[in-house]
């Protein structure tokens, strides 16, 4: 069963009941992954599409929202890129083993967010190869 990934409506960044993940809904690579981070952490955050909600933003843009994917606490908070991913993952029962690295890995913050933005910026590819990759 895939999760429902566009909880947009009713979606207010200024009263959060969870953290939201806010990710570009007419990228096939990211709501690939957006289904596989769904399916791991369920509906203990909600999956947003930027389409939807950049507005509602004051702080952030629509630019903003097109270039990473974005992860904001009931606090307001925002985090981006392979961080957002990896606090997305925190949110699982098990916690995050990658979110503990990028903070105390020396070098891991700089290299997940170098990695991060190589597939960001070539995501047809990025879709192209996870066809071939069993699970995606």
């Amino acid at each position: 069963m895939t999760p429902d990934i566009n909880q947009s409506e009713g979606f207010d960044p200024s009263n959060l009941d969870r953290p939201a993940l806010v990710w570009d809904g007419d990228c096939g690579f990211c709501k690939r992954s957006v289904i596989r981070i769904a399916r791991k952490v369920g509906e203990g955050i909600r999956y947003v599409t930027y389409q939807d909600v950049h507005e509602r933003f004051d702080a952030l843009d629509e630019a903003d929202f097109a270039e990473s994917v974005w992860f904001v606490e009931p606090d307001g908070r925002a985090y981006r890129g392979a961080e957002a991913i990896f606090r997305a993952y925190s949110w699982r029962p098990e916690g995050s083993l990658l979110l503990r690295m990028y903070h105390d890995v020396p070098g891991f913050a700089a290299a997940s967010e170098w990695g991060y933005r190589r597939v960001a910026n070539h995501r047809k590819l990025a879709s192209r190869v996870a066809d071939l990759l069993p699970g995606w």
